[in-house]
């Protein structure tokens, strides 16, 4: 019985020394937490195409959960998303992918689409639901 116990012992103290936190459960890495400059927003029912400067639009994603845009677009008829100002932001992971979504963004309560995030590029995408393609850079 005291072998029994004893071997329980180790088994226990085993898994719990072999367990660790290393879950992130961000779907980003840290080098999503940039300043990244708004440069196209296309699609949607009118078929808008807009394309801005670098620099002109940025989001600053901050790793506290909040996006901080300088918006310093002067064409009142562009669809440039947020005017300047602090919003929050957080991720939705989908567990449909039926369009190849697994992750959403969310600022400010929106929902900006499917998030993908590849070497220096962003882009969000809700074609799919005949919304936008927004196209970010790294600054």
């Amino acid at each position: 019985m005291k072998t029994m116990k004893l071997l329980l012992l180790l088994l226990i103290t085993s898994l719990t020394l072999s367990c660790n936190n290393d879950d992130d459960n961000s779907p980003v890495d840290k080098s999503f937490y940039d300043s990244w400059s708004l440069i196209k927003v296309n699609g949607g029912f009118a078929g808008t195409s807009e394309e801005f400067d670098p620099g002109t639009i940025v989001w600053q994603f901050n790793e506290n959960g909040t996006v901080t845009v300088t918006n310093n677009n002067t064409d009142e008829e562009a669809n440039d998303y947020f005017e300047s100002g602090n919003y929050s932001f957080q991720f939705m992971v989908t567990e449909s992918t039926t369009f190849g979504c697994e992750t959403s963004l969310i600022v400010n309560d929106n929902d900006l689409g499917c998030f993908k995030m590849e070497n220096n590029t962003i882009t969000l995408d809700e074609t799919y639901i005949d919304g936008y393609l927004v196209t970010l850079v790294r600054q």
